[in-house]
């Protein structure tokens, strides 16, 4: 799913895809070698994906949800953030609804 996903913005240059990996690179690549994905993945992102998308559980526990979609503006704000499969209707919504704001400066 998506994969789709980022086939339907394929012809597009202002919308990137980025998937975030706590694995090592020679791991990752192994995994992407069995399992294609297109998004641009990172890896060894395992801080940034603590310090930006872990929240302390009740016992001060960092916890991730996996899987998280975020989806950022233009200026880099998150507009929407959604866990799982289904979330992958809200990246959708989101793109969609960020794609048709006027950039700033243009006609």
């Amino acid at each position: 799913m998506l994969n789709a996903l980022v086939d339907e913005y394929r012809d597009r240059n202002d919308v990137v895809f980025i998937g975030l990996a706590a694995s090592s690179k020679p791991m990752l690549l192994d995994f992407l070698s069995k399992h294609p994905f297109k998004y641009t993945t990172v890896p060894n992102a395992q801080m940034i994906i603590l310090g930006k998308f872990g929240a302390p559980d009740k016992n001060g526990d960092i916890e991730v949800p996996f899987p998280m979609h975020v989806v950022l503006d233009r200026t880099g704000v998150v507009v929407a953030r959604a866990q799982g499969s289904k979330g992958i209707a809200a990246v959708r919504a989101a793109l969609t609804g960020e794609l048709a704001k006027k950039i700033p400066g243009t006609p």
